[in-house]
């Protein structure tokens, strides 16, 4: 676990100088590069107080291609106030039209319609710029650390897959690209590029101490768009099965399937626990590889799993995503922590904590009841989805948090318990 990682605009010290780019490969390498780099704007949100204005958060945004949309990190203009964009020496008035607390990810667009600035283009396939995303591979973040001018910083990619999860972090994240680029505060939605300029990623925290910081992969921004133009908010989608934990060697022990939930999508389609995960959509896969088909996957697109089952040969199974089962969060809290909730508005929550079970975690803990289940490891519950993914996604973890009462005056509790193998 990690227990020094904060977000950017909570607070964090330091800085990087920029460094000169290596020299692009070919004009249209160049071309993309620059375009991209022009793309990248400041963020700030401000709170009006009597007749002046005060800054509550920074950050930086990467204009689309439609020269209308931004997109940034959801915890950047998590603070009420007014967002302004600053470009080229413009400030420019957007609104926030969709945000998502569990991915950090939020667009914005410009609150003119004749307002445009110059944008880049998201690759809707992701093919080019997921090839970059490698393990050693140079890597630039562009970004405006302190909400000063644009800095050009230079590094590599140190890992793939990574997962923030620790004591004191507000959000809890897997799958995120890990760098040796150390940045600042205000860099939350900087622009991560690959050798070819291409955007693989979004910046959105780093390491307290060290060099380190942390980028969202550029096709969940990819997956979040679609879903907001199509339904307005992203919409993710369940399958309906589990991997062990990664141990050791995550390529052996990782893609084994753990659980198949009944009735669920992996088990119509035949999924048995213990069958070895071979492939997704054609392509091997290993534990990082499946997680981030899991985050990505469409609901009601058919995803392709080949599977070795026993000693036999491979076999070949179809698994429709569906939507996440209203109960599936109540039914995991109260199975793996002891937790038993009832829905209603209760404090600013839409859960109201009723019940612990004896022996449990949450009885461990001393967990009250009668109060509001505001947070899950961070991140509000707004939702019966949002619940059911952010305990679907604990399933094999000894820890989880819960931030309970009001906002004003709540109090977090940590839960622990000991599961070997991904079970109460």
């Amino acid at each position: 676990m990690l227990h020094s990682v904060l977000f950017f605009v909570a607070a964090a010290m330091g800085a990087s100088g920029g460094a000169a780019s290596d020299p692009p490969t070919s004009r249209a390498a160049a071309s993309g590069r620059e375009a991209a780099i022009e793309a990248v704007v400041a963020i700030e949100v401000r709170l009006a107080e009597g007749d002046r204005d005060r800054i509550v958060a920074l950050g930086t945004g990467i204009v689309l291609e439609d020269g209308r949309t931004v997109v940034t990190c959801e915890h950047v203009v998590a603070s009420f106030g007014e967002v302004t964009i600053r470009a080229s020496r413009r400030e420019v008035a957007a609104i926030v039209v969709s945000r998502n607390s569990r991915e950090d990810l939020a667009l914005l667009r410009l609150a003119r319609w004749e307002e445009r600035l110059p944008g880049a283009r998201l690759d809707p396939a992701f093919e080019s710029s997921s090839r970059d995303a490698a393990t050693g591979a140079p890597a630039t973040v562009v970004s405006f650390p302190r909400g000063g001018e644009k800095r050009v910083t230079e590094g590599r990619i140190t890992a793939l897959h990574r997962q923030l999860a620790g004591e004191g972090i507000t959000y809890q994240f897997d799958d995120l690209l890990e760098l040796d680029i150390s940045i600042d505060r205000g860099s939350s939605g900087g622009a991560l590029l690959g050798s070819g300029g291409d955007l693989i990623g979004l910046m959105n925290a780093r390491y307290t101490s060290g060099a380190s910081s942390y980028a969202i992969p550029a096709d969940r921004i990819v997956a979040f768009r679609r879903d907001v133009d199509r339904f307005g908010e992203r919409q993710s989608a369940w399958l309906g099965f589990r991997l062990c934990p990664e141990k050791g060697d995550a390529r052996r022990i990782g893609s084994v399937v753990d659980r198949v939930f009944s009735r669920g999508p992996a088990a119509i389609a035949g999924l048995r626990r213990g069958d070895h995960l071979v492939a997704l959509d054609g392509r091997p896969t290993d534990h990082g590889g499946f997680v981030r088909h899991e985050q990505l996957a469409e609901r009601d697109r058919p995803l392709r799993i080949d599977v070795r089952r026993g000693g036999g040969g491979l076999l070949t199974l179809s698994v429709v995503p569906r939507a996440w089962p209203s109960d599936l969060g109540t039914r995991l809290l109260a199975e793996a922590w002891g937790v038993t909730t009832q829905r209603r508005r209760f404090g600013g929550s839409i859960y109201e904590i009723v019940g612990v079970a004896k022996g449990s975690a949450a009885a461990r803990a001393g967990l009250p009841i009668g109060v509001a289940l505001g947070r899950v490891d961070g991140i509000p519950v707004e939702s019966r989805e949002a619940l059911a993914v952010l305990l679907f996604r604990a399933l094999h973890r000894r820890t989880l948090w819960l931030d309970i009462g009001s906002n004003e005056g709540g109090s977090r509790i940590e839960l622990s318990r000991s599961c070997p193998d991904g079970r109460p």
